[in-house]
């Protein structure tokens, strides 16, 4: 309602008239619209915006009497009440979108021009008692300025009865301060100049277009509200228009009026079934909608805008095209209706051989680029390669450079029987024996002791041997084997292996060790399992052993050291 309130002098109805200055504080010379008015007890009223001020005074503007605050003051119910009852036509009736609060550059104006015509009325009216007989000793000084008021529009006191008549055109008093009793303000023309954009000229009546509606003062908030005439903001986004809302609703929301409709109105495309369109983009996306259905322009026939470029370059049969041999030498160029034809009238067997020709070379070039790169590819390959091996030898050799010290660390002891932290290594080999014989019994042969030796073999860090004693008995003979550590440097080690005998003969027979636990002992060698055998084995026949000790290097098949034969 505060853009209301700036306007109350231009819709009251007969807003001139004298009889109404009864409803204008006396302070400030403002209708009491929409502003609580309070008296003192002898019954002297003002505004609350005016008592507020005074308050600091703490005097009554008439009587003097001693006001300390709001509470000394009564609320003038039947000044309020009768002005009230005024007519008024609705604000909508004038021309102008900053009569909508949604304007908020009307509103920061009237507030700016409002607080400045304020302040000017509080200078002046300071000393004043607004009563009867300083207006009479006044009379000559008002009568003075009325006759200059068109020419210095710096005199800050006016004549009240004469305030609205003196108005120029430029709409240096764009607000009405109202008459009265005591002497109007006018605003300074050098100020209202400064203040440019802050300022409207006078309102004019729009007969057509405006609301036709006379309510009360106090009828008007309820009818602002539902008045079909107020000015709105345009909901679509982007626009920044301000109508009347039946405008609105009649013009400028219609998609199909170019002349007054907005440019941000949702159009619906009928081709492509899109909604969202904004106007101003329509023409265009006509123009350019895949789905609008178009003509070619060689045969005429209709299909999607999307589909032109299948028709024109594949489908037409009215286009210009050239021969299907003409990378072959053929210049000739005609409609694709009539290419069948042409294929079959001339003999195109020497297009066809240079154009075979020309793909051939073309095959060729392209073979050789990919032959280049394929070399390029395998340099790069072998030179990564080598950068493997590379890193795998400085990886060995570090390896190699901390296995003694890592040989404390695999093997860990705890209550000296511990081997829940010791590393797990794998070995798999084959024990060629060429000289072995086999067991035989001794009615078959002379009983002698044979004694089989491995060369020395690397299990993880650590170095072993493998040996055979073969110890012939009358009913019958054993095979003891011996896992003898080399440098087990007073550490502990716990080996589990098993034994097989490869000859197609005796493939099933095979014999599973225990897990022993070899310790470090000086001068002996440590004994595995016995295998115990009555089988008989041929000459040739091969051993093959296996220590579960993990390990990734690949072996050679481990010979013989030594044979040694005692007769008993």
């Amino acid at each position: 309602m505060d853009s209301v309130k700036c306007l109350i002098e231009q819709i009251l109805i007969d807003s001139d008239n004298p009889s109404l200055n009864k409803f204008k504080c006396q302070k400030c010379m403002k209708f009491i619209f929409n502003s609580p008015t309070y008296q003192c007890k002898s019954g002297h009223w003002r505004c609350i915006s005016c008592w507020e001020e005074k308050l600091n005074g703490s005097k009554c503007f008439e009587c003097n009497l001693t006001i300390e605050s709001i509470d000394d003051l009564s609320r003038n119910l039947f000044i309020e009440k009768e002005f009230s009852q005024l007519p008024a036509c609705c604000p909508n009736t004038y021309n102008g979108d900053h009569l909508n609060p949604i304007n908020k550059k009307y509103n920061n104006n009237n507030n700016n021009t409002n607080n400045k015509n304020n302040n000017d009325n509080y200078d002046n009216y300071d000393n004043n008692n607004y009563n009867d007989n300083n207006n009479k000793n006044n009379n000559n000084n008002n009568n003075n300025n009325n006759n200059n008021n068109n020419k210095n529009k710096n005199n800050n006191n006016y004549n009240n009865n004469n305030n609205h008549n003196n108005n120029n055109k430029d709409g240096d008093n764009n607000f009405y301060e109202g008459e009265g009793e005591g002497d109007g303000i006018g605003e300074n023309k050098d100020e209202d100049e400064d203040e440019g954009d802050f300022y409207f000229e006078k309102l004019e009546k729009d007969l057509k277009r405006g609301c036709p509606i006379i309510t009360t003062v106090g009828g008007l908030s309820l009818h602002l509200k539902e008045c079909k005439f107020r000015f709105q903001k345009c909901k679509n986004q982007g626009c920044e228009e301000i109508q009347r809302m039946n405008d609105l609703n009649e013009f400028h929301y219609d998609t199909n009026n170019e002349l007054f409709g907005c440019r941000f109105n949702s159009m619906f495309c009928k081709d492509c079934k899109r909604n969202d369109i904004e106007k101003r983009f329509y023409q265009s996306h006509l123009l350019s909608c895949p789905k609008k259905l178009i003509n070619c322009l060689n045969c005429n026939e209709e299909f999607e805008r999307c589909d032109w470029s299948l028709h024109e370059y594949n489908q037409c049969k009215q286009r210009y095209i050239a021969c299907t041999f003409k990378d072959g030498g053929c210049k000739e160029r005609l409609k694709r209706l009539h290419l069948p034809y042409h294929l079959k009238s001339i003999n195109h067997t020497q297009f066809i051989s240079k154009q075979y020709d020309s793909q051939l070379s073309e095959i060729n070039k392209n073979n050789n680029l990919l032959l280049i790169r394929i070399n390029s590819l395998s340099d790069q390959n072998l030179e990564l390669q080598q950068q493997l091996q590379e890193q795998q030898q400085q990886q060995q050799q570090q390896q190699q450079q901390l296995q003694p010290h890592q040989q404390q660390q695999y093997i860990s002891h705890h209550n000296n029987s511990s081997f829940n932290h010791q590393p797990v290594y794998e070995y798999n080999n084959n024990w060629k024996i060429p000289s072995y014989r086999g067991i035989v019994c001794s009615k078959y042969r002379n009983l002698q002791k044979n004694h089989y030796r491995s060369q020395i073999f690397e299990i993880g860090p650590y170095k072993f041997s493998l040996s055979i004693d073969e110890i012939p008995e009358a009913e019958y003979s054993y095979l003891l084997f011996y896992i003898s550590p080399i440098n087990l440097a007073r550490t502990q080690l716990r080996l589990a292996y098993s034994i097989k005998v490869l000859n197609p003969n005796n493939e099933k027979v095979k014999y599973e060790g225990e897990s022993q636990v070899f310790k470090s002992l000086e001068e002996k060698e440590l004994v595995g399992n016995t295998l115990k055998s009555d089988i008989q084995l041929g000459t040739g026949e091969i051993l093959e052993w296996g220590i579960e000790l993990k390990t990734i290097e690949a072996h050679q098949p481990l010979q013989e050291a030594k044979v040694v034969t005692k007769k008993q």
